[in-house]
């Protein structure tokens, strides 16, 4: 590919300025922070800083909280297809601290075609800001892949999701950002008409199915992200894992989204996988439903390595890290741990804001307090907010509904118990749940139990 004519230079002036960034339906990517430079329009938006993404020349805006020093997270968002732009980041950062002068390349932002045309029609020289914000996509290798050296194809086949759970709508719309070709089914008729607009608005190619095994009929893998165990199982009788003589998912590839015991479901379920030579993922999601929406699940993977290759183009649209982690069931396990922490956290959490209202201490001053010491972190203060504010128990709200969470935290007990390991805190908490849906409170947050504990 013939390399771009070079027409600016940036002087960095510290290393902040070296980031991944990633925005919505990408993955994170080597970029620079753009500062004191003519290649920045006019008028930032608010939060956001103009960024430079290596080896595809392209800019955006991209959001404060989703940037990460580049040194500091080089392992983790390191992959195949971000070699031909770490490379390039690697030679600036060498010659940045070989000669402080050093000035980087860089290919001049152009505004879109429409936005030449609008502005050659006026008598202002001055830049339109609406449209200069109006940035290509980030052209990730997945996006274009005909446009970088890297040997990454977008992928054409079409994948099959069954939807079901509080993650389905942010994880579909994040594949149709990265131009997957989707066949859908939903337990919700209303959110796969919506997913079908949503499609269309971005020229991408997604049909709605009427039962899963039309699904899983028309597409090369299956996703699975029903959430329900009951709504699981009836699923999974549709599709004919317990019929031998139904050959549908026959050297089928399937990927299970969802947290459960498939040995609790229906008997010999791992010995019939291997009888029908299913292609089996189980991928569980450590992410909140926002993060589900903003592309930033962590997916923790076990089973085929095979199939857990082919899904990284999947994977990569919709998370800020996939790990594969051996054996089937070892990220159910390690799933389950980290549940079981975040309910203990959380009851920890509520605990002491009890504490605090009880003392006649002002949530707000209690508030703006913890966040400013060590503990802090993202999900604490979307917790501790939820609180203060009283607004755990809008359904607009649930980032985390206390029902998965009860559910997931016996899980982690039961599995404690084939170890005879004592896990009082957890069992603990577990009751604190099991109260709060007693109360009726399924389909709030997690953090709701402030006001049914205590």
């Amino acid at each position: 590919m013939r390399s771009p004519k070079v027409q600016q230079y940036l002087q960095i002036k510290d290393n902040n300025s070296f980031v991944w960034a990633k925005i919505r339906g990408s993955s994170y990517w080597p970029a620079i922070v753009v500062k004191d430079n003519s290649n920045i329009p006019l008028k930032a938006p608010e939060n956001k800083q103009w960024v430079y993404f290596l080896h595809t020349h392209n800019y955006y805006w991209v959001k404060n909280e989703n940037m990460k020093p580049y040194k500091k997270f080089k392992e983790q968002f390191r992959k195949k297809r971000t070699d031909c732009a770490m490379n390039e980041m690697d030679d600036i950062i060498r010659n940045v601290t070989i000669d402080a002068g050093y000035k980087i390349a860089l290919v001049p932002y152009e505004p879109s075609a429409s936005s030449r045309i609008k502005r050659s029609n006026t008598k202002s020289p001055k830049v339109n800001n609406t449209q200069a914000r109006r940035t290509p996509r980030v052209p990730t290798p997945r996006h274009i892949a005909a446009d970088v050296d890297c040997k990454v194809v977008k992928s054409k086949q079409f994948f099959g999701f069954l939807a079901g759970s509080i993650y389905s709508e942010g994880i579909i719309k994040n594949l149709i950002n990265a131009q997957h070709k989707l066949c859908v089914w939903s337990i919700n008729a209303n959110l796969s008409k919506s997913l079908q607009s949503y499609a269309i608005k971005r020229r991408s190619f997604l049909t709605v199915c009427t039962s899963p095994r039309e699904v899983v009929r028309n597409s090369s893998m299956t996703f699975s992200n029903i959430g329900d165990p009951e709504k699981i199982k009836e699923v999974l009788e549709q599709l004919g894992v317990n019929n031998p003589m139904d050959n549908l998912l026959v050297g089928a590839s399937f990927i299970e989204m969802s947290c459960y015991d498939p040995e609790t479901v229906f008997d010999n379920f791992h010995a019939t996988i291997k009888e029908k030579k299913i292609k089996y993922l189980e991928a569980m999601l450590q992410c909140t439903s926002q993060e589900a929406l903003d592309g930033e699940i962590a997916i923790l993977a076990a089973g085929s390595q095979p199939l857990f290759e082919s899904c990284q183009s999947c994977f990569d649209s919709i998370s800020r890290t996939s790990r594969f982690l051996g054996p089937l069931g070892s990220a159910r396990k390690m799933h389950l741990l980290f549940q079981m922490m975040k309910g203990v956290f959380i009851a920890t959490l509520v605990e002491g804001f009890t504490m605090a209202e009880r003392s006649c201490l002002e949530m707000d001053a209690f508030n703006d307090a913890l966040q400013a010491t060590s503990m802090s972190n993202d999900y604490l203060k979307n917790k501790a907010d939820a609180i203060e504010i009283n607004r755990m128990a809008l359904p607009k709200h649930t980032q985390d509904p206390i029902e998965q969470m009860q559910s997931e935290i016996s899980q982690g007990l039961e599995l404690a118990d084939k170890h005879l390991h004592p896990m009082p805190l957890t069992s603990y908490t577990n009751q604190l749940f099991k109260n709060a849906r007693r109360l009726e409170r399924d389909g709030k947050d997690a953090v709701s139990i402030f006001q049914t504990s205590y």
